[in-house]
This record gives structure tokens, sequence and C-alpha cells, in this order.
């Protein structure tokens, strides 16, 4: 099947995998999608030392729980509904707070580790994921930048 993913930098990929993280946050909207909309999680390939550096402090690590990162780089590790889209201009909450989505009735409230997973500075997006779904086995893919088709086998 055809699907649209979107690569991210490790440890942020692994982490949208294990659950932990369910809000990417990025600089534009995903207007060629019709929400909600499946998509896959790609590890990007590079994995640059304040990426290393991240995946070792707190809160990654201890939700990483010691995985080789290195191991997923280069590949789709799953699947995720995107249900919306909301701008970080709205927030009025800080890094103490949890992350309050009063008009989205389903979405969990999240606590402050999703703050430390995301940007929440001003003029970004906040793309709200829920239902993951890991590959039994990841799938190489070169990736790209924005979102890009790739036809997946469904293996989740």
């Amino acid at each position: 099947m055809k699907i649209k993913v979107l690569s991210l930098k490790e440890p942020q990929a692994t982490l949208m995998l294990l659950g932990a993280k369910l809000i990417e946050t990025r600089g534009w909207k995903p207007l060629d999608l019709k929400l909600p909309a499946r998509i896959g999680i790609h590890a990007s390939a590079g994995y640059p030392g304040w990426c290393r550096e991240m995946a070792e402090s707190q809160p990654f690590r201890s939700v990483l729980g010691g995985r080789d990162l290195r191991l997923t780089l280069g590949k789709i590790l799953c699947t995720v509904e995107l249900v919306a889209c909301h701008s970080t201009n709205n927030l009025t909450c800080n890094r103490d707070d949890v992350i309050p989505f009063p008009q989205e009735d389903w979405y969990p409230v999240l606590g402050s580790n999703e703050w430390y997973f995301g940007d929440y500075s001003p003029r970004r997006q906040m793309w709200l994921t829920r239902d993951v779904r890991a590959l039994k086995v990841p799938v190489a893919a070169k990736g790209a930048l924005g979102l890009w088709d790739f036809d997946l086998q469904e293996t989740a």
C-alpha cells in the first residue's frame, strides 16, 4: 500500500515507536493530507552528535531503556494515525504543566516528558498522533524531507 512517511532524527523516531511521543512538532502543517491519515515514521539515516547527546540525557535515556538507536537508522519503524494539527501559539502552559487538548476529547492529557520530546516555541505546529503500530520488521528506506511516498507492505 502507498503511504506517506515522515522522517525523524533519532531518538524521536523510536520515541514515536514506543508511544512515548504522541506529538510531533514541525514548522509546517501537513497540507497535502486529509486528516485523519495513517503515516509511516522513519528514522533518518543520520545520527549527529547532538542527537546522541539528547538520547543520553533525561528523560530520553529512561524512556529509551538502553536501546541501540544505530540499529534503527534508515528504517521505517511504525505507522501512526495523524489525527489533528494545532498551532503552538495557543498553548497557555509551560514545561511544568501537562499539555491539555480540550478540543480533542479522545486525546490523553500529556505529562511533562512530551515537552522535552518536541519544540513548542511559537509559530510551530503540533501534529497529534495515536494508534501506533510497530512494523514486525523495520523497512529500510532512504528517507526524504517533508512527507514522502513509500510503497509499504502491511507488516504491522
